[in-house]
């Protein structure tokens, strides 16, 4: 993954049938709800990781 970096992606959002709804990003600072420019790639990896794990829930 860390061949396509960086991504330049700031705010992810997803919503499931189920009606989950959830908000990725990496904070400005530490404690900040402000999102910073760019997702760290921590991040990006648990994103990835929680839409794998939603796909092999539901099959969607």
């Amino acid at each position: 993954m860390e061949k396509y970096a960086p991504f330049h992606i700031s705010v992810a959002a997803t919503a499931i049938y189920s009606g989950v709804q959830t908000v990725c990003y990496s904070p400005k600072e530490a404690g900040s709800s402000e999102p910073a420019l760019n997702m760290t790639s921590e991040k990006a990896k648990e994103l990835l990781q929680y839409l794998a794990d939603v796909v092999k829930r539901f099959g969607v």
